[in-house]
């Protein structure tokens, strides 16, 4: 069965930001106009919008500068992504225990 779903927005203002960018030749100019003034709200000198939570967990590694055979200590109670993120970019994820009481490493 074929059907057709809608998007919800928040009000007017969101509409007609999205359709701006639809039919912009230019996607990119709103992107980097809301980085710069979410940096600037934040208070720090950059950020970086993502298009999903996958590239969000694998930004920061790819700008530590993650190498292949590099070890990364991750917690051994931890969402999957996480460490398939590191085997992407062929760095070795090291598993360690938590503290049952805080579930710090």
């Amino acid at each position: 069965m074929a059907y057709a779903s809608r998007l919800l927005f928040s009000g007017q203002k969101e509409k007609t930001a999205v359709l701006e960018v639809l039919n912009s030749s230019n996607v990119y100019a709103p992107i980097q106009a809301f980085e710069e003034e979410f940096a600037a709200y934040e208070g720090t000198g950059f950020a970086l919008a993502h298009n999903n939570g996958t590239s969000a967990i694998h930004a920061p590694y790819f700008a530590a500068g993650l190498k292949p055979g590099d070890e990364v200590i991750v917690s051994a109670y931890t969402w999957h992504l996480h460490v398939s993120q590191i085997l992407a970019l062929h760095a070795i994820p090291v598993f360690c225990d938590i503290d049952p009481k805080s579930a710090c490493i």
